[in-house]
């Protein structure tokens, strides 16, 4: 693996014990809220203020206990409540007729190729719509960023599931409707209707200070809506709708995927491939050629469900070596690197185009100096693709690497490790590990332990008054 910075690599044997932390007490929403501070605008002391049509101000705080979230596409979407009260679980209601006002505020936050995302989403419940004489019931979701610029707005039918995504006429700046009386009128993918009761976001409270809160207050208003016909936005304003939550008969929220459990299937695999006699003369053969220069032995599968092995290729040098892709069942390579690093970028881009071009073939194990054994594994290849797509790799002449935001990072976490004592070999693999999660790409990195099993490194990072700090969370 190439760094940025050139460095001579020292062989110290180490033992680290790879049993998973207790983390407990540690804030897993710490980045998050740290984020939100200093880049949450009107919101980032985690307050909303609703005034309804009697100008009666109620004040939503944020509730980090109750946070949902979704896995959609790939990417974690964490939702947070504005509690207007306990007792109603932050929905804001006023059963008054001037008021007529059901919704739900939530926070959603996201992390797309590392970098963090906010939105306001706004749900209001039991919602009629009419067109053709037709009436439709349901629930209308909307999404404002952090800005207050409406993104996207969906209706979700009752009855059926069944989803409409719908934007504002030209000229409309307010957020969505929430009148029970609506009448619409469809035509192609135009539909215009005269809405009674609206809630808009406003702008920042000028009688608020020093909060500085953003001000939602309902209305009457005429204005239209049309149907988005292509079903959905694009970029990365784009906002999809969330799983319902239970009381919308759509079951309740998912639970966000533990990253063990995540990569149980491909460790089982690993392991298992590992335990074959083909395995064992291959990484026998390749720790046994010339260490100066790479060699691959690719492994398949073949119709009896048993492995195979291809022939080695000898590299020519560390920079030119190349896998048998077109070995029959390909599933997985193995080769050794001649310094004491685990899998390199040029292996993580290089594994995502093998895995784009043959579905099964997922897996890349690397065979250190001192006989380290890692696996690098592509568990969701359409975010590895977003990955790959949003950093693409760069080469200084040593092979693919990572853009220098990624490798600034990478060196960060590295030298973090160094400083508690630990050699370069853990400290990089702790680094990679972190970085394969902060940027979403869709991969994760396995090593093997003392007993012959393939587990998922795991860092994370904490940040308590502005200083961060990385710790090895390691699966077992």
């Amino acid at each position: 693996m190439k760094f940025k910075n050139i460095f001579i690599f020292f062989v110290v044997i180490l033992l680290v014990a790879c049993k998973k932390h207790d983390v407990s007490k540690v804030d897993q929403h710490a980045e998050l809220k740290e984020w939100l501070k200093q880049n949450g605008e009107g919101y980032k002391n985690g307050v909303l203020l609703f005034k309804d049509a009697n100008a009666e101000k109620k004040a939503g705080h944020l509730n980090w206990s109750q946070v949902s979230t979704y896995n959609i596409e790939g990417i974690v979407y964490t939702e947070v409540p504005f509690m207007f009260g306990e007792e109603n679980k932050g929905e804001l209601r006023s059963n008054t007729s001037e008021a007529n006002v059901d919704a739900t505020f939530y926070l959603m936050l996201r992390t797309i190729n590392g970098e963090i995302d906010g939105a306001i989403k706004v749900v209001q419940q039991s919602i009629d719509l009419k067109a053709n004489n037709e009436t439709k019931t349901g629930t209308l979701e909307s999404f404002r960023n952090l800005k207050n610029e409406l993104v996207n707005i969906w209706f979700r039918e009752s009855a059926n599931n069944n989803l409409i995504a719908l934007k504002l006429a030209e000229n409309q700046t307010w957020a969505n409707a929430i009148s029970s009386q609506s009448d619409i009128r469809s035509n192609s993918c135009d539909i215009s209707y005269t809405t009674v009761r609206v809630i808009t976001g406003g702008g920042v409270s000028l009688d608020s200070s020093p909060d500085n809160v953003i001000i939602y207050s309902v209305y009457t208003e005429t204005t239209s809506f049309k149907i988005d016909c292509a079903g959905s936005g694009s970029g990365t304003e784009y906002w999809p709708p969330t799983p319902p939550p239970s009381s919308s008969g759509g079951g309740p929220s998912e639970i966000e995927k533990d990253p063990c459990e995540v990569a149980k299937p491909a460790a089982k695999m690993v392991t298992t491939l590992s335990q074959s006699d083909k395995y064992d003369s291959a990484k026998l053969q390749i720790q046994n050629a010339d260490s100066k220069v790479e060699h691959s032995i690719t492994f398949g599968t073949d119709s009896n469900g048993n492995t195979t092995a291809s022939p080695m290729t000898s590299c020519t040098s560390s920079s030119t070596c190349t896998a048998n892709i077109n070995w029959p069942g390909a599933i997985a390579d193995i080769h050794n690197h001649t310094n004491d690093l685990p899998p390199s970028p040029g292996d993580l881009y290089n594994l995502i185009g093998v895995n784009n071009k043959y579905n099964q073939y997922s897996t890349r194990m690397v065979v250190s100096k001192n006989g380290a054994v890692f696996a690098l594994v592509v568990i969701d290849l359409s975010a590895a693709n977003r990955f790959r797509e949003k950093y693409p790799p760069i080469d200084l002449g040593f092979g693919p690497d990572f853009p220098s935001e990624i490798f600034d990072k990478l060196d960060e976490v590295k030298d973090a490790f160094m400083k508690k004592g630990l050699t370069e070999l853990i400290s990089v693999e702790a680094a990679m590990s972190y970085v394969l999660d902060k940027y979403n790409t869709g991969m994760a990195l396995l090593k093997q332990d003392g007993i012959g099993n393939f587990n998922r490194l795991i860092t994370n990072e904490t940040i308590s008054n502005g200083s961060i700090t990385y710790v090895s969370n390691n699966c077992n």
